[in-house]
């Protein structure tokens, strides 16, 4: 017999259930209450739309049970002869059909047909399928593009490809300044470099471009190509050879001190600006007021550029056997020059500077806003009268 709650929840199950019904004529009364008993104990989870199945025998009125228990709990869970009977009655779970194998054999084959499927003319003259040129390869169109950015551009005078802090590049400004050329600058992107793109052979700054036709690379080489060109200015000590010139150990003297820029003074300022990393910060926040580029590109290159000198400083140390302490060494560049002046106003003699007065200027001019610059200018006073005397006479001929 069936409990109380069961027969309740039996019958509220039978209430919801669909009119659709299977008959099945073979099962014999005596199994149903066990299949209500395990009806029973899952109907609290019952779907609220239960389709129902009417089990009967010879005899007798026939009960309602559910469709999904008639299929799926007779061989499970009722058991016994209930199970046996329900089995032989046909009444096995629904298996739904598969369709994923019929994908390959509906398109797979059709398309690896099309594939080696190659129409004749007769059958394009009856579609009507254009002949189709094959596209221009992509590496050929990047060639392309990229042959029509070497061509130097086109500007007028002098042009000074740049970094606005380089030491090198600031070597050739102070002598651009110091002749009165005018030139225009072109600050290049430190990391793509796209501004000096054209420029096939030599991808460093600086580089100077005359009327978009001559090309000079290297800061020494151009001031030595420029001051051949150009005629040696007033406030400038005269270069004139000869009998009545300059001696050839007074031009000796100046290259030596133009090696020992090139070579010592400018790896020294380079440790001593990316000392710490807040210095190394400082000479990259030029990078946010100079050149043209995109708000992304300059802090990327602010933060980047900062963070990769401060880390190779060490190795830069290293490189070029500077043993002192970056402060240390720097005060003892300054004491070097200081005895280079020898109690003179410039290097070049009281009448005027020469290329070794502006090489070394226009390195410290480098640094002029950075704390390597003052602690220089405070440690050794000689060298900032000497600074200051020099940036009188360097009035700026930059026209952009």
């Amino acid at each position: 017999m069936m409990s109380a709650s069961a027969r309740r929840a039996f019958a509220s199950v039978w209430k919801k259930a669909a009119l659709e019904t299977t008959p099945v004529s073979s099962v014999s009364v005596a199994a149903a209450p066990l299949l209500m008993r395990s009806f029973a104990s899952k109907c609290h989870s019952a779907a609220s739309t239960v389709v129902t199945t009417r089990v009967s025998g010879s005899g007798s009125p026939g009960l309602w049970i559910p469709r999904v228990m008639a299929r799926r709990t007779f061989a499970s869970e009722a058991g016994g002869a209930a199970t046996q009977q329900a089995a032989a009655a046909g009444l096995r779970p629904r298996r739904k059909r598969k369709l994923w194998p019929l994908i390959f054999p509906t398109l797979g084959i059709p398309t690896i047909a099309l594939c080696f499927y190659a129409p004749d003319e007769k059958t394009k003259e009856m579609l009507q399928i254009p002949e189709v040129k094959p596209p221009v390869a992509h590496s050929v169109v990047e060639k392309d593009a990229a042959a029509a950015t070497t061509t130097m551009p086109d500007i007028e005078g002098v042009a000074l490809y740049q970094y606005e802090v380089c030491p090198f590049c600031c070597k050739v400004k102070a002598f651009l300044d110091l002749y009165g050329i005018p030139y225009r600058t072109v600050e290049v992107d430190p990391l793509r470099k796209t501004e000096i793109k054209w420029s096939s052979d030599y991808k460093k700054v600086p580089i100077v471009t005359i009327d978009g036709k001559q090309q000079l690379n290297d800061s020494s080489a151009i001031i030595d190509e420029l001051a051949e060109r150009y005629a040696t200015p007033k406030c400038m000590s005269p270069r004139t050879k000869g009998m009545f010139g300059k001696p050839q150990s007074f031009f000796d003297e100046e290259q030596k001190w133009r090696s020992w820029v090139d070579k010592w003074l400018v790896h020294v300022i380079t440790i001593n600006i990316y000392r710490t990393l807040g210095e190394s910060y400082q000479a990259f926040e030029y990078i946010t007021t100079s050149g043209n580029f995109p708000f992304h590109t300059r802090e990327i290159a602010r933060h980047t550029g900062a963070i990769f000198m401060y880390g190779l400083r060490g190795r830069i140390k290293k490189k070029h056997s500077i043993d002192a302490e970056p402060r240390e060494a720097l005060y003892a560049c300054g004491k070097e020059w200081k005895d280079a002046l020898d109690g003179q106003a410039f290097h070049g003699g009281d009448a005027g500077p020469d290329l070794a007065d502006a090489s070394v200027f226009g390195v410290l001019r480098a640094i002029r806003d950075m704390d390597a610059h003052g602690d220089l200018m405070n440690a050794v006073p000689e060298v900032k009268a000497w600074f200051d005397r020099m940036d009188a006479l360097c009035v700026p001929r930059r026209v952009n």
